[in-house]
């Protein structure tokens, strides 16, 4: 098997493997709540770019082998025949770096819908998604425009005047892009550990939600390594490693509520992360009226053990009341009188 063979094959195989999880997190989501949340719709998009970039890949490909073979044939093609078939493989490298990095931002947007679900009552949180959020939009441009200026400019990306001795330069902007990259994953994965601190749950669900918001961690591994294999020129296979993996990443929180699922199924058997349910603090539609507000504590304490409730019930989307999301088509009287009642709030 050539080694052509063997990408081509790794490359369908992870994009497939992406694909499969991926509708095993909608069918989990549509099972445990029969909706979908701002986050699911997000993750669709990147499917879809990502499935974009296995294409222009393979095209790519295809492209570079069409190269070699006309550069070796005999009698020699003309020297514009060459130049049609370079300028055309770069035009199809352009596209497929865009929607490299574009499933990248996709991602990292997907996982700050998520944070914001799960953290939406902090006052603080939200003002600090908005500041990450903005930077995430604004470091998008980055990579984009190492890729559009690879060569001298967006006109000239497919030149091979413009392009050809580029190729120190064009590490330099990889350079550039994977520090944006790292930096804006670093910033979407302390929101998360910001809040983790004063969650009222036992050590063990910390844990476990730290792992969970520590997935940005492996993105920043295989990034660093790709840019240092793009020296080499042998970044492709790394490549197609991380833009599936991040896909991939993108449906495990999903599926931690499947564990819920089975765990809840057990005779005698309580989830650990449905534990708080039987905690002190419940804030319910009633007020301060109700019997369990009534409970000597600090203000401080009721907000964050209902801010803790509501983030393992996030995680646990089957019982996420109906209200809390705005995808939701059911009228509103409906969702009331089906909801639990436990306040959650629509993105504001």
């Amino acid at each position: 098997m050539s080694p052509t063979s063997s990408y081509t094959h790794v490359n369908w195989a992870l994009t497939g493997t992406a694909g499969a999880l991926t509708i095993g997190r909608y069918a989990i989501r549509y099972v445990s709540s029969r909706r979908f949340f701002w986050d699911d719709l997000v993750h669709l998009c990147a499917l879809v770019v990502l499935i974009a970039h296995g294409g222009t890949d393979q095209l790519s490909l295809n492209s570079k082998a069409r190269i070699k073979n006309a550069a070796n044939s005999k009698p020699r093609p003309s020297q514009t025949y060459l130049l049609g078939l370079y300028e055309h493989n770069e035009r199809l490298s352009s596209v497929n770096n865009c929607f490299l990095y574009l499933v990248f931002w996709i991602v990292k947007l997907s996982f700050l819908m998520l944070y914001r679900f799960l953290f939406q009552s902090s006052t603080p949180f939200k003002k600090a998604w908005w500041v990450v959020l903005a930077f995430t939009v604004v470091t998008f441009w980055v990579p984009i425009a190492g890729v559009l200026s690879t060569c001298a400019g967006a006109d000239t990306v497919a030149d091979y005047k413009a392009c050809d001795g580029q190729t120190h330069g064009r590490v330099i902007k990889l350079e550039y892009s994977c520090v944006v990259n790292i930096v804006s994953d670093l910033a979407i994965m302390a929101l998360p550990f910001w809040m983790l601190k004063d969650l009222k749950i036992a050590m063990s669900q910390k844990l476990g939600l730290a792992f969970i918001f520590s997935f940005a961690i492996v993105c920043v591994a295989l990034d660093i390594v790709r840019v240092v294999e793009a020296v080499s020129q042998n970044q492709a296979l790394y490549t197609v490693i991380e833009i599936n993996l991040v896909v991939v990443m993108s449906c495990l929180p999903t599926y931690r509520s499947l564990l819920s699922i089975r765990q809840r199924n057990k005779p005698h058997q309580s989830h650990p992360w449905r534990s708080l349910e039987q905690g002190n603090y419940w804030r319910s539609h009633e007020g301060d009226n109700h019997p369990l507000r009534r409970r000597k504590s600090s203000d401080f304490e009721v907000e964050m053990s209902a801010k803790s409730i509501h983030i393992t019930q996030a995680l646990d989307i089957s019982n996420v009341a109906r209200d809390s999301d705005p995808l939701d088509t059911t009228s509103k009287p409906a969702r009331a009188a089906s909801s639990p009642a436990v306040r959650t709030q629509a993105f504001s």
